[in-house]
């Protein structure tokens, strides 16, 4: 009977096919599967032009993956298969044609601007360029931790983020996210019990690599409440945020995490507010509803009630109508332009003016600036790379419903996740593929990431940034037959 009903869902994912197909139309960015040969792995000619698909394919698959099928669908690294933006190109052949020597680029106002139109406000002051992201997050460990010290993972994960944590010898404290990427709204209070007021930091990845998860609100204000109170400081890596798909509409770029954490009323958020009771609050000491108002801790040992804040000596610190003053936000230009032959193109937004000036230093030190040539792709993205980039988000769009109503339809008890951003199908293949998860897929012709490298054995990530026809014979594949 089962096999009946995959027959039936390999038919239906026809008839599905053909109701995107109008829309498939109106996103046409993706290398077409006829220009890609998967039936041979040799690399191509040096001067071909490659795409993400072919280099994925060709130069890696063969070495990396001796288990895959031959005729594999690469879908594992974190790349989109579509051309960057024309500006970006050209505006890097000039300034390669026309520059000469060490060149300094600011790059604080572009950003600035670049997230005024989106409505947050960032100060050009705060920008500072680094290399890539992961040498600023092992950066701001360095600076902010000592060896043994706690920090504070949310988990699964990106998993260079955990290896930055281990390598430099803090204790690692994994949050558990994994039941919370399928969780309602209210499940998340959830995550406050588990934060340690003894860390020194919490590393969040914001989108959440691999789930698309991303924090309701209140609950980032209260993380962010609640580290700020604890002096732990908040290091976010936001490198997927631009493409954001909140309710299921397109060209909604995330927010930085904790970004203007306030109530609406202007007044510091008390976390004992977002559970029923103070008994349900992990940080509440048998303390009455009233003594606990506007009182960050939520403890009956406070010297006064602090009502309206008035009084709270906390209140100049926590509060915050832009981004985190105890964080440190990295993005970059890298992944929202499909820019991963570029190194770099990488920033910290970091408030503090004194953290600021620490971390501009040790980048200096360590001869971790960002390159010339990358602040000038990030200068082109930014200021002429919009329209491009909506043209992308709505195609991933495309592709993240055309994905949904392929699993919605599957006759199979699958749990899967794209959350609320990203281009990623995070697939829990525990039951499916018991014994060895990952290898079981490559050999079926469908090579993602091991959920392992993210701390969840059993599951896969999948990029769905590619042509629509590779996301259809991959799951095909997958739940219905091998390659």
């Amino acid at each position: 009977m089962k096999q009946a009903q995959l027959e039936q869902w390999v038919t239906h994912i026809d008839s599905i096919t053909n109701e995107f197909a109008p829309v498939f139309k109106k996103a046409q960015i993706w290398q077409r599967p006829s220009t890609v040969d998967t039936e041979s792995n040799a690399l191509p000619p040096d001067n071909a032009k490659t795409s993400a698909y072919t280099r994925r394919l060709k130069h890696h698959l063969a070495h990396r993956f001796p288990y895959a099928a031959p005729e594999s669908i690469a879908m594992w690294i974190a790349d989109m298969d579509t051309h960057p933006s024309s500006h970006i190109a050209e505006g890097c052949s000039r300034f390669l044609t026309n520059n000469f020597g060490y060149q300094a680029i600011e790059i604080g106002p572009i950003v600035s601007k670049w997230f005024s139109t989106q409505g947050v406000r960032v100060s050009a002051a705060s920008v500072t360029s680094v290399a890539s992201v992961m040498s600023g997050v092992d950066i701001a460990l360095s600076l902010l931790t000592q060896p043994g010290d706690k920090v504070m993972l949310l988990s699964p994960t990106y998993g260079p983020l955990k290896e930055r944590i281990v390598n430099q010898k803090r204790t690692l404290i994994e949050i558990p996210l994994l039941k919370l990427a399928y969780a309602k709204q209210d499940d998340f209070k959830q995550l406050i019990a588990l934060l340690q007021p003894d860390a020194k930091a919490l590393v969040v990845c914001h989108p959440n690599n691999p789930t698309g998860t991303i924090l309701p609100a209140e609950i980032q204000r209260a993380v962010a409440l609640f580290c700020d109170t604890h002096g732990i400081t908040i290091i976010s890596d936001e490198v997927h945020s631009e493409f954001g798909y909140l309710n299921s509409a397109p060209k909604q770029p995330i927010l930085p995490f904790g970004y203007g954490y306030l109530n609406n009323d202007d007044t510091v958020l008390d976390i004992a507010s977002l559970w029923r009771t103070n008994d349900e609050c992990p940080q509440s000491d048998a303390v009455s509803d009233g003594e606990s108002s506007g009182c960050p801790e939520g403890r009956g040992g406070c010297p006064e009630r602090w009502g309206d804040n008035n009084g709270c000596p906390e209140k100049g610190r926590v509060k915050s109508d832009g981004c985190l003053k105890n964080g440190i936000h990295f993005n970059s230009v890298s992944k929202a332009f499909n820019l991963a032959a570029i190194p770099g193109a990488s920033y910290a937004l970091i408030e503090n003016d004194a953290l600021r000036e620490r971390f501009k230093q040790e980048v200096s030190r360590r001869h971790l600036d960002a390159s010339s040539i990358s602040q000038v792709a990030l200068k082109e993205a930014y200021e002429h790379g919009l329209p491009w980039l909506n043209r992308v988000r709505e195609a991933i769009h495309i592709n993240r419903q055309y994905t949904h109503a392929i699993m919605q339809a599957l006759p199979l008890d699958v749990s899967y996740s794209m959350g609320d951003a990203g281009y990623f199908l995070w697939l829990d293949l525990r039951s499916h593929f018991p014994d060895n998860t990952f290898k079981t897929a490559c050999e079926r012709g469908v090579v993602g990431v091991d959920g392992s490298q993210f701390g969840a054995p059993g599951f896969i990530r999948l990029n769905l940034a590619c042509h629509p026809t590779f996301i259809a014979k991959a799951l095909k594949r997958l739940f219905a037959y091998a390659s």
